[in-house]
């Protein structure tokens, strides 16, 4: 076949892709040549290179828009559900190279089941169809480059990784979509100098092209590779390969921001040294990528959702959701229990580097905190915080190894952790986690050094649907982790799961699973035990709706060592079949610790969350939950006489959250929302904590972005009446604020 394309008795057109040309000569040398051996050699090697280019497209070079069926990628196969059934109506991709872009056409059959879903800002996943591209330019080191394609124009990147994907990875990938009857046409160009890649050509790199359709939840692709094959889902992507040099320009951005705000209550404005700061990112190399920023500002960060945090063993846990430190996390390897960045509260100058070398990961992080004074009280110390990795890795083989350090003039907390997986087979896991600390503080009385151990080892055996796991932990005393969020210690832990979910069909029952989970706790200072099992099942429906239902058993040790029996009843059942209109509803029955009051009670939990977009530009999020316990209201609590003060405990409180959005266009969206507990401070004359927010993010150039907004807090300190529903409120705390943000 590729000799009935390729030869003709005119001269093949110059700018045919080399091995179109290479296959040409072959061809005349062999139609030419009269001695017999040398024809079988020439005809071997024709063999062999058309052989090798059977699954392997070699990307041409042009200025202009090229589909010829040499640059054609064809012939995607349904992954999900996993039948390998090919499209009615093909998806077609053509591919080409100009000086700096990986240039792409993308036409796709859309019919009346076609969801082009809602605008949104970058990075926002949405109910839709789309497209995808995912480039693999280093094989070897398992990750891909994922650009997803919408029809209202969505932007979303990420680096996919085994199990895994990085959303703040973000590049200046374009594109234009069309609608032409029953045609969606994608035109577009990905920056090839924004990744990473073997810095001379040729340049043989991998691709996989994906067609998702929302409404019945189905996914083609080709080659037909599913996330489930792990390594294998990178190294088995379809052969692509670029031979022209790619061209990169200084990656060098400079971002100078400048913060105003003014205090709503105060009627006081700042403007200090502080509004002002600034980002430089820098590339020095392929596979290097350096910021650093003064005076980083989160002011355009989303603040916190109202959350139950009444009757919490430990301090609430808050996801990090500042820009700096969630791009390229995970590029440091640090179990979250040694390094939680939301322990750096207002860091006032921040470096970070990572990069790439063959199979080789490595990162930098350095943060100075600022010090925070309420008048003589030292709210927050200048702290320095600092994680360096070294990750290399196989196709069999992780070695994840962190150095996480926090230290000032007149202390230290030093950790080494080490994360190392072995995947011996496609089916067995063999994870370790280690870690070794040492901590020294002279502000204190006793400042000798305390060295600690943490020590924990998992088998995991999955074969097809069914995975089995066997764990155990130990943490020594004097483990800490002062960066991190590591609650616990001096304790070994021991457990087993086991997990089984079916194939995903087209039958009206969709997928169903079920898992198993058994722990075991001995702490070394007390006598008493601790140990759980909890059984999970769920199922999900065709039409987009499912049902999940778990129990759970165990007994958990109070301060003074005291055991309790506790469980747990969970039914929950969700509905994502509209667009404009998705509803999840959970109904739980525990009886659960109190730990404030060393007993067991008795308790009933409602949550309700509706969600969705009302069109393309309006959209909200709504979620209420309400907890009633058995114990009465306003007992006092004081950890059986540990505290030299007792507080009433209310027994009956709602928590709502909820957020309205309008986003006209990519570039523009406003957000207004309020967070609110009606958990009663009885000490204080507290009746409920009322939150109210607004952000509006405009981006009226290319990476520079004007921000607006407010957020106010209110406590409620007028009981709600009959005569007056609301009560009355007394304003906590209100601010409003303005950010420029320019990419120089």
């Amino acid at each position: 076949m590729a000799i009935y394309l390729f030869y003709s008795k005119e001269k093949l057109d110059t700018n045919a892709p080399p091995h179109q040309r290479f296959i040409y000569d072959l061809w005349c040398m062999l139609m030419q040549c009269k001695e017999v051996k040398m024809k079988r050699c020439l005809m071997f090697m024709l063999w062999l290179f058309m052989a090798w280019t059977a699954n392997c497209l070699l990307i041409p070079f042009s200025d202009v828009p090229l589909q010829t069926d040499a640059n054609l990628l064809s012939g995607l196969q349904r992954v999900n559900p996993d039948d390998l059934a090919e499209e009615v109506f093909p998806t077609r991709a053509w591919l080409w190279q100009d000086e700096k872009n990986l240039c792409f056409i993308i036409e796709s059959h859309a019919d009346s089941s076609f969801v082009a879903g809602p605008v949104s800002t970058r990075d926002t996943a949405n109910k839709a169809d789309y497209l995808r591209i995912q480039l693999i330019t280093l094989p070897d080191a398992y990750f891909s480059y994922l650009f997803n394609f919408y029809a209202t124009g969505n932007l979303y990147d990420a680096v996919r990784e085994t199990g895994r994907a990085d959303f703040n990875f973000n590049t200046n990938y374009t594109y234009k979509s069309t609608l032409e009857g029953a045609i969606w046409r994608i035109t577009g160009k990905i920056p090839l100098g924004e990744l990473r890649f073997d810095a001379k050509p040729p340049y043989r790199w991998k691709i996989i092209l994906t067609r998702h359709h929302d409404k019945s939840s189905e996914d083609y692709s080709l080659p037909p590779l599913k996330p489930e094959l792990k390594n294998d889902y990178f190294t088995k992507a379809y052969d692509i390969e670029l031979n022209h040099p790619i061209k990169r320009d200084l990656n060098l951005v400079f971002r100078p921001y400048l913060v105003r705000s003014y205090d709503l209550l105060e009627k006081t404005s700042s403007f200090d040294p502080d509004n002002l700061g600034f980002d430089i990112v820098f590339s020095p190399a392929q596979r290097t990528r350096m910021k650093l920023s003064l005076n980083p500002d989160f002011s355009d960060t989303p603040p916190d959702e109202a959350a139950d945090i009444y009757n919490s063993e430990y301090p609430r846990y808050y996801m990090e959701n500042r820009f700096f430190f969630t791009e390229d996390l995970d590029a440091f390897g640090a179990l979250a229990d040694l390094y939680y960045s939301r322990r750096i509260i207002k860091p006032s100058i921040a470096f970070k580097a990572t990069g790439h070398e063959k199979k080789l990961n490595w990162g930098v992080l350095a943060v100075r905190d600022k010090e925070i004074k309420e008048g003589s009280s030292i709210l927050n110390r200048d702290d320095y915080f600092q994680v360096l990795s070294l990750m290399p890795k196989s196709s069999k083989f992780t070695f994840a190894n962190t150095l996480i350090s926090r230290l000032n003039t007149d202390y230290y907390n030093h950790i080494y952790n080490g994360n190392y997986t072995w995947n011996p087979s496609k089916e067995l896991r063999i994870y370790s986690a280690n870690a070794v600390s040492v901590k020294e503080d002279d502000r204190k009385t006793d400042n000798e050094p305390l060295t600690g151990f943490m020590n924990s080892m998992s088998i995991t055996y999955a074969p097809r649907k069914w995975s089995f796991e066997i764990m155990g932990t130990h943490i020594s005393r004097d483990m800490y982790a002062d960066a991190g969020y590591l609650n616990d210690r001096f304790f070994h832990k021991l457990g087993a799961s086991l997990a089984w979910d079916s194939e995903e069909s087209l039958d009206y029952l969709s997928y169903q699973g079920f898992s198993l989970d058994w722990q075991y706790w001995k702490r070394y200072a007390e006598k008493n035990t601790e140990d759980y099992w909890s059984a999970d099942y769920y199922v999900n429906f065709r039409p987009k709706y499912g049902f999940d239902a778990s129990f759970t058993k165990g007994r958990e040790l109070d301060v003074l060592n005291n055991d309790h029996a506790y469980l747990s009843v969970n039914a929950s059942g969700t509905f994502f079949r509209w667009q404009a209109f998705s509803a999840q509803l959970q109904y739980s029955y525990s009886e659960e610790l109190i730990y404030s009051l060393l007993a067991t009670h008795s308790a009933n939990y409602y949550y309700a969350n509706l969600w969705g977009s009302i069109s393309q530009v309006f959209g909200y999020d709504l979620s209420c939950q309400l907890k009633n316990y058995s114990y009465p209201h306003g007992v006092l609590a004081d950890y059986g006489g540990l505290l030299p003060f007792a507080t009433p405990l209310d027994d009956n409180y709602v928590i709502f959250n909820g957020e309205l959005s309008y986003t006209p266009s990519q570039k523009l969206r406003l957000a207004c929302g309020s967070g609110y507990s009606s958990y009663e401070d009885l000490d204080n004359g507290i009746f409920s904590d009322l939150s109210l927010y607004g952000n509006l993010r405009y981006e009226f150039k290319q990476n520079c972005f004007f921000y607006c907004g407010f957020n106010s807090n209110q406590l409620q300190d007028g009981k709600s009446l009959y005569a007056d529903p609301l009560g009355h409120f007394v304003v906590n705390s209100s601010t409003a604020y303005a950010k420029l943000s320019l990419e120089l």
